[in-house]
């Protein structure tokens, strides 16, 4: 999206953060809010932040070192696959754990607000492991033997999201 900015000297921290910004060309596509700043590791891209100013039509970011940085849109939903219960098995035995995958592979999952779990209408309050890329909820008390809906979604620090449904037995 834009050139890659190299501050130099790459070996030399800062003891306070720099903003580094770029103006968006008007012809630019993707919407301003699908575009962060991104570090360039030799692992790859990782996320720095995306301040945006529409008016001025300006991303910015804060860095606390030197590198090579660059503005990469991001309008990839967040992968979100339901482990326990599923599609191919929707039957979940009383005291049993919901377990959940989601992951990105650009700007990532900024925190929990940016996630919800519903179980029957009703927020449910889930562990979340960013490591594992795994949310886990153990209802408390036991859902109830029956029908039962689960709702989740997933949003990415660029505004993408992914939500599912799925209707599942306790047995």
């Amino acid at each position: 999206m834009s050139p890659v900015v190299r501050l130099l000297p790459e070996d030399v921290p800062l003891r306070r953060g720099v903003q580094i910004s770029w103006r968006v060309p008007m012809a630019q596509t993707p919407p301003l809010r699908k575009l962060a700043w991104y570090y360039f590791a030799e692992d790859g891209w990782t996320y720095v932040g995306n301040e945006v100013d529409r008016t001025a039509r300006v991303v910015s970011a804060s860095v606390r070192g030197f590198g090579g940085f660059a503005v990469v849109p991001d309008t990839v939903a967040p992968e979100l696959n339901l482990i326990r219960p599923n599609e191919g098995d929707p039957n979940l035995r009383p005291g049993s754990a919901i377990v959940i995958r989601f992951a990105d592979s650009l700007s990532g999952i900024q925190d929990e607000d940016h996630f919800r779990l519903e179980i029957d209408g009703r927020k449910a309050i889930a562990e979340w492991d960013p490591e594992e890329e795994i949310l886990r909820y153990v209802p408390d008390p036991p859902l109830a033997p029956g029908r039962h809906r689960l709702r989740v979604w997933v949003e990415d620090r660029c505004g993408n999201r992914s939500e599912r449904s799925l209707e599942f037995f306790v047995k």
